[in-house]
Order: C-alpha cells, then structure tokens, then sequence
C-alpha cells in the first residue's frame, strides 16, 4: 500500500490547533464589532438626546474575553502537541518549527489579554463617575469581573505553558 507523504513524513496535528484559533478568533472579532455596532446605532435611536450619558452593559466585553480564551486555550492545545511530536522525534526540523510556532501564538495571545485588561481598567477609569458609574452592579459587571476573568486566563495560560508538566514527561 502507498503512504501518504507529508512534509517530514507526518503531519503536525499540533499546527492545526493555532491556526485554527486564530480563524474562530477573528470570526469573533469581526462578530463583536458588527454586533456592538448594531448595538449602538439601536442604542443611540433610543436615547436620543441622552445618548452618552447613560451607560450600559456592553457584550463585546464579554466576547472579547471569549475569543482570547479561544486563542489561548487551542495554542495550549497545539504547543503540547507539538511538543509530544517534538520529543518522538527530535531531529525533524518541522517539530520544532511547529513548537516554536505554538510558543509565539501562545505568547502573542497572553500579550493581548494583558493589553485588553489594561484597555478595560484605564477605559473604566477615565470616564465622570458621577453620570456614569451610579449603579454598582454595573460598574462591577463592566470593570471589575472582566479583569478577574482576563487574569485568570493568564494564570491559567501561563501555569499550563510553563510550570505543569504534562503527565508523560521525565524529570
């Protein structure tokens, strides 16, 4: 029987996992600014004149913290496939490229989550308090649970890539 060839031989699952990601999270980047955007224009015929000094929870928060969940968790995925590809058989190139592929997107993913907390927490911080941050429950749901939910993503990225070991692996 003929064998399929791939490049090395075999083809590197874990390269699928980021790649893959990525497309679900800029599906849902693009799905986040046409709904907030239609959010907004409804909004706005609503309020009318009030428009901007009354503030509501807005769900891209929300869907924003879901697609950088997605990044992270499928390059986690795919870093500790390619790192299992990488340990059956050290000396092809394509296992350790896919590794250190893995390695940049988990890292770029981490980067923006860190980026998006301090986009919520200065974006929170900076507006009158008097009209806006009247209701707690509000100010709590737009500020202070999305950088809880934003740290512990890292945390759980940076714990899973860097310190837990995975079952298998000496020493």
């Amino acid at each position: 029987m003929s064998e399929i060839k791939t490049a090395g031989g075999r083809l590197n699952l874990g390269l699928l996992f980021p790649l893959a990601g990525l497309l679900v999270g800029f599906w849902l980047l693009l799905a986040t600014v046409y709904i907030e955007n239609a959010l907004s224009a409804t909004r706005q015929a609503e309020l009318g004149d009030n428009w901007g000094k009354t503030n509501y929870l807005h769900p891209y928060i929300y869907l924003l913290l879901l697609t950088l969940a997605i990044l992270v968790v499928t390059s986690l995925i795919g870093r500790r496939i390619a790192g299992l590809h990488r340990e059956a058989d050290p000396s092809l190139r394509l296992h350790r490229n896919v590794y250190t592929f893995t390695t940049v997107t988990l890292m770029s993913s981490l980067i923006a989550a860190v980026i998006y907390a301090l986009v919520i927490f200065f974006s929170n911080q900076f507006v009158s308090s008097a009209e806006v941050h009247q209701d707690p429950v509000l100010r709590l749901l737009t500020l202070y649970v999305p950088i809880l939910v934003d740290a512990a993503l890292i945390i759980f990225g940076i714990l899973r890539a860097f310190v837990v070991k995975p079952k298998g692996a000496s020493k």
